[in-house]
């Protein structure tokens, strides 16, 4: 399972650019979006939600 630094590597950012990219995309250059899109596709990048959900404390789930 590839992760954020997996990806970064690959594109040659960092983890902050990669962070925007899927967060935030309009604050990325076009060139820097394409280059990590990219990336994320070939790696098969899929952001992990039991960590997204450790870090912000919400399971998503009710009761």
């Amino acid at each position: 399972m590839a992760t954020m630094k997996d990806v970064a590597t690959r594109a040659g950012v960092s983890l902050v650019t990669v962070w925007r990219v899927l967060n935030e995309p309009d604050s990325v250059r076009a060139d820097t979006l394409a280059k990590v899109v990219a990336a994320i596709e070939e790696l098969h990048y899929v952001p992990d939600q039991l960590a997204s959900s450790l870090r912000s404390r919400q399971t998503g789930t009710i009761a």
